[in-house]
C-alpha cells in the first residue's frame, strides 16, 4: 500500500497506540517531517528534535505524539479579495463624429468656352 506524505496518520491513528511501530511507519513520519520543514512549519532545531524522537519511538502513540501539532494536510491561504472593475472616466458630453475623407470633387471645365 502506498502513501502519500499526508497519508502518514492513517498508519498512526488506524493502529492502536500501544502496537510496535514499524521501519516503514518511521520512514513515512520521517518524510512528513520533511515536507513541513520545506513548507516552513519547523525550524531545522525542531527537525532534528522531531527526527530524533521518531528514531528511538517503539510505539505508533510515540509517533502520534511527534506530528501531533502539524497539520495533516495543505493549508489553504486566504488571498486578498480581488479588487473590483476599473472605473470608467465619466463619459464625454460631446464626442466628434469619425475622420471621414474629404470628397473629390469633379474637374472643373476651362472658364473660355468649349474647345475648339
Amino acid at each position: 500500500m502506498s502513501a502519500g506524505p499526508w497519508d502518514h496518520r492513517a498508519v498512526v491513528a488506524g493502529a492502536h497506540s500501544h502496537l510496535r511501530a514499524s521501519d516503514a511507519d518511521r520512514d513515512q513520519i520521517l518524510e512528513f517531517l520533511k515536507t513541513a520543514f520545506v513548507q516552513g512549519r519547523l525550524t531545522m532545531e525542531e527537525l532534528d528534535a522531531r527526527a530524533g524522537h521518531v528514531l528511538v519511538s517503539r510505539t505508533c502513540g510515540e509517533l502520534a505524539a511527534v506530528t501531533a501539532d502539524i497539520p495533516s494536510g495543505p493549508v489553504r491561504v486566504l488571498r486578498a479579495p480581488r479588487p473590483g472593475p476599473p472605473e470608467r472616466a465619466p463619459p464625454l458630453r460631446y464626442r466628434r463624429p469619425p475622420w471621414r475623407a474629404p470628397r473629390c470633387r469633379p474637374a472643373r471645365r476651362p472658364p473660355y468656352g468649349p474647345p475648339a
